[in-house]
């Protein structure tokens, strides 16, 4: 495989990864501000949402920028990579263990079932 089919096929897997990100953030942000439902898990699943658009935005700009190619780095790309699969796998445990807490009713409890299979796909 060529390096060119290669960096189009990572390109692809960004964007599908962004695509579901915002999918959780739109699922947390409306859990965090609807009646009843501030819960830490909501903020928690946004701010690993924040974070992995970022990582996901300096790895394309370092990449595809020429600009800032020299602070690209393959090691950090892997170091970064590595920490958004723990952190992801955090947020589908943490959304499990509040639900069994707080057994919830209603648009929150299919909020955060979604919230839970988003990010299960992306870990």
């Amino acid at each position: 495989m060529d390096a060119h089919k290669g960096s189009r096929t990572v390109l692809a897997l960004q964007i599908v990864a962004l695509i579901l990100i915002h999918g959780v953030v739109g699922a947390a942000a409306y859990r965090q501000f609807a009646k009843g439902a501030r819960a830490r898990n909501n903020t928690i699943a946004l701010s690993f949402s924040a974070k992995s658009i970022i990582i996901i935005f300096y790895e394309l700009l370092t990449e595809h920028v020429r600009a800032l190619q020299r602070w690209r780095s393959l090691k950090a790309y892997m170091i970064l990579s590595c920490m958004e699969v723990v952190f992801w796998i955090a947020v589908p445990v943490l959304m499990v263990m509040a639900w069994v807490k707080d057994h919830w009713k209603g648009t929150t409890a299919i909020l955060g079932g979604v919230i839970v299979g988003l990010g299960s796909v992306i870990a």
